[in-house]
């Protein structure tokens, strides 16, 4: 114990010696910590900064329009279905449940991923206040029909 408190007395005595003749005291490393730190702030930083702004971009070009191959009157081939259709036109899908029943809706969104043989499509469109979805897989032409989710059989498009 006494041995200690010698060591730190002629450290001490040491110190202000070299205080008194102008020599520096040896370069500490005191930033490191608080250097890490804010690299590691500005990495979290940057990409919070990168998360919305690609939020804010995919709100921007996801699509709004039914593409043009949808476009029109799509009928099923199930006899049970005979009276019902399906009309999309560029910003509207059209629901025909009957001779007499036909309910349009404005499309919000459409997300399309195309599957190499096919193409899943995801209509959001308004009912009132609530957003619903519409999901079928599209096959391009020359079979050129829908099918969707929940039925085996197809729609095909209405030749004018």
């Amino acid at each position: 114990m006494l041995e200690r408190r010698n060591v730190e007395r002629r450290a001490h005595q040491r110190r202000l010696a070299q205080r008194r003749r102008g020599w520096s005291a040896p370069p500490v490393h005191v930033g490191v910590p608080g250097r890490r730190r804010k690299v590691v702030v500005a990495a979290v930083g940057g990409l919070v900064l990168a998360v919305l702004g690609w939020q804010m971009l995919r709100r921007v070009f996801v699509s709004k329009t039914i593409p043009a191959e949808l476009v029109g009157v799509w009928e099923a081939n199930a006899p049970a279905y005979a009276d019902r259709a399906l009309e999309f036109t560029r910003s509207t899908v059209l629901f025909r449940t009957g001779a007499d029943a036909l309910s349009v809706h404005r499309i919000r969104r459409v997300h399309r991923t195309d599957r190499g043989g096919y193409i899943d499509y995801r209509l959001e469109y308004l009912t009132g206040e609530a957003v619903e979805t519409f999901s079928f897989k599209y096959v391009p032409p020359p079979r050129e029909l829908i099918r969707l989710d929940h039925q085996l059989f197809v729609w095909r498009k209405q030749r004018r």
